[in-house]
């Protein structure tokens, strides 16, 4: 083995080294920004719902244009849903609205969605316009059936029911 030929091996294991440093490095951002994805994306998931600010003030200016009644129920035993519910009652109240009552007896699953109800049918009319305020507001509110014996009690007739599910 000459010198020549040794310098050229030394120089082309030393590009090879170069470039597997180069796969190296860039293998362990691709994992780093991965497992950085994944982590923000489970304190998202265990964070508290809340009401961004556009959500907010679209909500309000819809609330606003009429009044009423509502009241909340949240799961049972629920604390973030319970919170919510306040939150939400914050904005009801700004816009004039009367909160009556909020309680966590709902035995309903309804995950990350609120399901308006009433038990009077006159009050139809304000369950679609609380239903598409809130839709408006991107706050995901649906038209579904409560069973029977789900919500620790009759529901009163002088309000639109707002049954906040649990945060999925």
């Amino acid at each position: 083995m000459t010198p020549g030929f040794l310098s050229q091996i030394f120089s082309w294991t030393a590009i090879a080294c170069s470039v597997l440093a180069a796969v190296s490095g860039a293998l362990a951002l691709h994992y780093r920004t991965t497992a950085g994805k994944q982590q923000a994306a489970e304190i998202n998931r265990l964070k508290p719902r809340s009401l961004r600010d556009d959500q907010l003030n679209k909500l309000l200016v819809q609330l606003s244009q009429r009044q009423g009644t509502v009241g909340f129920i949240y799961r049972l035993m629920d604390g973030e849903g319970k919170d919510y519910s306040e939150a939400l009652g914050k904005v009801f109240v700004k816009a004039g609205w009367r909160v009556a009552s909020s309680a966590g007896n709902s035995l309903n699953d309804f995950p990350g969605y609120i399901v308006p109800a009433v038990s009077d049918e006159k009050l139809l009319p304000d369950l679609d316009f609380v239903r598409k305020a809130l839709l408006a507001a991107d706050i995901d509110c649906r038209l579904e059936p409560i069973q029977p014996n789900t919500l620790g009690g009759p529901l009163t007739a002088d309000r639109v029911w707002l049954v906040v599910g649990r945060k999925p």
